[in-house]
């Protein structure tokens, strides 16, 4: 009997941990990361202003979008050190309906790189087109631009002048993180072997 016992309770150990090794081995739905890192000039900001790019959600979740700055007029006042992005709906641009509002502040002096605004509150719908569009209201800074080639089929850059095709700026989507599935895969081995554990307690108990 107490044979039979223990050959219950290793069967029950080693189905919890097929169980999470199966689940380890399902590859979930992976986060897109938006990357278009290529440029061959750069726009003013507030000379080209609504500027901004247009993308197509990979994800319901995102972490940032980020743009590739550079320090126009660093001693044109006022010298500011602010940005300001608008997400839309839609790729239309500021026309869509306003969804989400993120800020930057101490930018530094001589900036040439990626400043990640956090839109991790927004929630989006994967596969459609959103608008995220840049504020500046002073000559200081820019952003860079990838001209006459279309590195980016899921959106275009905008401008007062309209927009193109065949143009985009230089921007990214960053997703917000998934857990690994080893990380599900140990939380359901150790849920499968606390229950034991209570089990084997309440057994003894008896």
């Amino acid at each position: 009997m107490k044979k039979k016992k223990r050959l219950v309770k290793v069967y029950s150990i080693a189905r919890c941990l097929g169980i999470a090794f199966a689940f380890a081995t399902i590859n979930p739905a992976q986060a897109g990361l938006i990357f278009q890192d290529t440029d061959s000039g750069a726009y003013q900001i507030l000379a080209y202003s609504p500027i901004g790019q247009v993308f197509t959600a990979e994800d319901a979740s995102i972490q940032s979008i980020g743009f590739f700055i550079e320090d126009f007029n660093p001693t044109f006042a006022p010298t500011d050190h602010n940005l300001h992005v608008n997400l839309y709906s839609g790729g239309s641009g500021s026309s869509g309906a306003l969804i989400g509002q993120a800020n930057v502040n101490n930018i530094p002096d001589d900036q040439d790189g990626y400043i990640d605004f956090d839109f991790s509150m927004v929630s989006l719908t994967v596969g459609q087109k959103y608008s995220a569009m840049l504020v500046d209201d002073t000559v200081r800074w820019g952003v860079a631009a990838q001209r006459d080639i279309d590195n980016y089929a899921g959106g275009y850059s905008i401008t007062n002048v309209g927009h193109a095709g065949n143009e985009d700026l230089r921007f990214r989507v960053i997703p917000a993180a998934i857990p690994e599935p080893k990380t599900y895969a140990m939380l359901l081995a150790g849920l499968g072997l606390l229950g034991f554990m209570l089990r084997h307690k309440k057994e003894s108990a008896v």
